[in-house]
């Protein structure tokens, strides 16, 4: 139902009123001579994809710096800022997918060794190889095979 009336004539209170003794849910929605249609079914808004994917970029990058050699990969890092930059989706998807699997393996390494009191964890200089695919992900135009 729509109720028109004046300001402050009870309209609302009555609703509210009638709702509570028929123990009913109650949507209000105030409305002025203003609103339109998208006041109440909602509209689209544009999203800019690079918003979206900036907070990806940064995780990814914390992940990343965690497993591999900040030092080593600087131009890898490179390539995939720049991807995001220059609004490459499908490259900078690739490269995340492709990192992030040699991350899961990595960290599988690391489980493993940890059952191992001989093994040597230390990942402090570990460059990813060229030959994962990985590190030409962010540069390719198109997506290399999963590693």
């Amino acid at each position: 139902a729509l109720l028109v009336g004046e300001t402050g004539t009870g309209k609302t209170t009555a609703v509210q009123h009638l709702a509570h003794q028929l123990q009913r849910k109650l949507v209000v929605v105030n409305m002025s001579q203003q609103s339109d249609s998208s006041d109440l079914l909602g509209g689209f808004k544009p999203v800019d994809l690079k918003m979206l994917a900036e907070p990806a970029l940064e995780l990814f990058e914390d992940v990343f710096f965690r497993t591999f050699s900040r030092k080593k990969n600087v131009n890898f890092v490179t390539r995939v800022r720049a991807c995001l930059a220059q609004k490459r989706w499908k490259q900078l998807l690739s490269a995340f997918e492709n990192t992030l699997v040699r991350v899961q393996s990595r960290l599988e390494q690391r489980h493993a060794a940890e059952d191992t009191p001989t093994a040597d964890t230390s990942t402090s200089s570990t460059t990813l190889p060229a030959s994962s695919g990985v590190a030409t992900a962010a540069s390719t135009a198109t997506p290399p095979a999963a590693a």
